[in-house]
């Protein structure tokens, strides 16, 4: 397609742009192949130094061939049989002038013509020399405007021919205008129009969606929530990643693995995304070994005969724990259903343990009620020995029975009696230590989970069983810390020799945390809010907070950079007499950057430059490129420069080579 060259294109060099735009000779021009010419061509030639032109339909000259002497457009008349002005000047030089009263050749001055001449008075030809004057000084300017070629044209008169050449310049000039106009409107369609192929706005809209695409799969690709602690950095080749755990190598295909460990003294992690490695420090320096994995330490899973007792139980372990234990105490009997005494009416109640030992103890010294001889009753006769008697009607103090009934009596007056205080209702009889039966509260026989210890040499600060449930539930259970805010009171970008005084911090989390800092600033543990007194550099400042868990998610960081930066300035302006911080000031455009990369719009009049004035410290060259073509600045100077909050640095003033280019917009890659 044609390619359309729009202002400000500078070509610097000597040589011509073809072979064919210049000859060295006439002969060297005639001798061209015309079929690499166009129909009309234009050409200069070293030799005599005239510009000729090509013309497919001259006829064809033993000296020129088809070429002429350039001008007056293509339809020119072919002047091969005119005299040039050269050559009418090297005739006017070698004729003979003419002197009054004397003969050339021949006398054909007649006598009546000599009286007629006597007769003849002086006149005034001053008004006739003037105008004379004029016509030669019309007549050389003509010549200057021209030049010293002659004038190919089908006029008679110069008029005329001037008339001609006027023409075909309107004409090339109306030609010329309505290319550049369309040229225009091709642009304006392909810059604007996202529909067609190749058109900025579609190359845009293609290149913004592309990465769109490409960020969202990335981003989908590194949340996986697959991770693994091993030993050292693993490897991967071909699609298998191979990795060191507990001293054991194994090997995975599977991608999209976070790979968790310790080296250079810093928590690593590393992760493969199809074939491509990712590896970034983690926050803190936390040893995994510590921490309970939720995918390999914790079982959902508990019915007594688990040979590994490492493992942790979760809640649905603990509520199948629960199950089995109230099973067996189905089986048990509740404190509440053991008969302290001896002489219930029921028949499946249970006696206390202590009741049960007396009574072997008595069941010891009785006789069996099975005797040889029914109808009988025990007597002790005068040895002291119980023996068979027939029983006494009376049974009384005169009785010879009598002795055997206060010995049951006193018996049975060091036995504990049914009837006991209300105040003690559901207590339970226990042994003290002297040996002897009390009553004791049920709820003091066991202890709670504070009071009850717990012994585990792995972690040996937890002392009871209550400590040892919170460890696990926090684990089970943990929530990670989040800052949930940071901010200030300032921008983050401010120009260079700002002082910025009384920033404040302010901040929040998601839970109580038990330490934070923040660069340098004072805090306690209670604040949220820190003020940092004066600020001239750029800076970055940190928050750092912990819950004291332990725990991967237990450390929080943000962080917020403040940056003071220099200012580019651009515009159009009329060539200043002096650079100096006023002109540069006074420029219609500036922005704070660390770069000077990017776009910058102009709109110059007539007599005004485009300048560009870019800090000497970012090193720009003066490489610009405007509607796709590279561009090469002017550097005027270097100036010492002092902006607008007093800071002073030095700073690199480009312009473009020529004035009045108008609107256009120049780009620094």
């Amino acid at each position: 397609m044609p390619v359309s060259m729009l202002d400000n294109f500078n070509i610097r060099k000597k040589a011509p742009n073809v072979e064919r735009d210049l000859f060295n000779t006439i002969e060297d021009m005639k001798n061209y192949s015309e079929n690499y010419l166009p129909d009309v061509f234009e050409c200069n030639v070293i030799e005599d130094g005239n510009r000729y032109r090509y013309n497919r339909s001259n006829i064809d000259d033993s000296v020129l061939g088809k070429w002429r002497l350039a001008g007056g457009g293509a339809s020119a008349t072919d002047l091969i049989d005119y005299y040039k002005k050269t050559e009418v000047d090297s005739l006017l030089e070698n004729k003979v002038n003419k002197v009054n009263g004397k003969d050339l050749s021949t006398n054909d001055y007649t006598t009546l013509e000599k009286e007629k001449l006597a007769n003849l008075e002086n006149y005034d030809d001053t008004e006739v020399r003037e105008h004379i004057t004029n016509s030669e000084q019309a007549i050389s300017d003509i010549q200057n405007s021209l030049g010293s070629d002659t004038l190919a044209t089908t006029a008679q008169t110069i008029k005329g021919a001037i008339n001609e050449v006027k023409t075909n310049s309107e004409t090339f000039n109306s030609n010329l205008d309505q290319r550049i106009k369309a040229n225009e409107d091709l642009l304006a369609i392909i810059n604007g129009d996202s529909s067609v192929a190749g058109s900025i706005k579609k190359s845009a809209s293609t290149t913004l969606k592309d990465a769109k695409n490409y960020t969202d799969q990335k981003i989908a690709e590194m949340a996986s929530e697959q991770a693994i602690v091993c030993d050292e950095k693993p490897t991967y080749l071909d699609g298998i990643t191979t990795y060191l755990k507990d001293g054991q190598p194994l090997t995975t295909e599977e991608e999209n693995i976070w790979f968790y460990y310790e080296a250079d003294g810093q928590l690593k992690q590393t992760i493969w995304i199809n074939g491509e490695e990712i590896t970034i420090v983690s926050a803190g320096g936390v040893n995994f070994q510590d921490f309970v994995s939720k995918t390999t330490d914790v079982v959902s899973t508990y019915d007594g005969t688990e040979a590994d007792t490492d493992k942790i139980p979760d809640v649905a372990a603990l509520q199948s724990l629960q199950q089995l234990i109230q099973v067996e105490l189905d089986k048990k009997i509740d404190t509440d259903d053991i008969y302290d005494g001896v002489d219930n009416s029921s028949s499946s109640l249970p006696l206390s343990a202590n009741q049960g030992k007396l009574l072997n103890e008595k069941i010891d010294t009785k006789l069996d009620k099975v005797l040889a001889e029914p109808n009988k009753h025990l007597i002790t006769d005068s040895l002291g020995n119980i023996t068979l008697a027939d029983y006494d009607t009376d049974l009384d103090l005169t009785s010879t029975n009598a002795v055997q009934n206060k010995a049951v009596k006193a018996e049975l007056d060091t036995k504990l009696s049914i009837s006991q205080d209300v105040a003690k209702a559901g207590y339970v009889a226990t042994i003290g230590e002297d040996g002897n039966i009390t009553f004791t509260e049920a709820t003091t026989l066991g202890g709670t989970a504070e009071t009850t210890s717990y012994e585990n040499e792995d972690y040996p600060d937890l002392t009871n069983v209550d400590a040892a449930l919170d460890k696990l539930f926090n684990h089970v259970f943990y929530e990670a810390l989040n800052i949930t805010s940071f901010t200030c009171n300032v921008v983050d970008t401010h120009e260079i020799g700002t002082v910025l005084t009384d920033i404040i911090f302010s901040w929040s989390y998601n839970k109580e945390v038990k330490s934070q800092a923040l660069t340098d600033c004072v805090i306690t543990i209670d604040d949220r809010e820190a003020t940092y007194v004066e600020l001239k550099n750029t800076k970055t400042f940190v928050l750092t907070a912990s819950d004291g868990s332990g725990n991967t998610g237990g450390i929080a960081t943000a962080s917020k950079k403040i940056s003071f930066l220099p200012k580019i300035y651009w515009g159009c302006a009329i060539a200043p007499d002096e650079l100096n911080s006023e002109f540069v000031l006074g420029l219609s455009n500036s922005k704070l950057t660390s770069s000077p990369k990017g776009d910058y719009s102009f709109d110059c009049g007539v007599g005004e430059y485009a300048y560009i004035i870019t800090p000497t410290s970012q090193g720009f060259k003066g490489n610009i490129w405007v509607n796709g073509f590279q561009s090469d600045m002017i550097k005027e100077n270097a100036i010492s420069l002092t902006n607008t909050s007093g800071h002073t640095q030095s700073y690199d003033v480009w312009r473009f080579t020529n004035s009045g280019l108008g609107t256009f917009t120049a780009t620094i890659q």
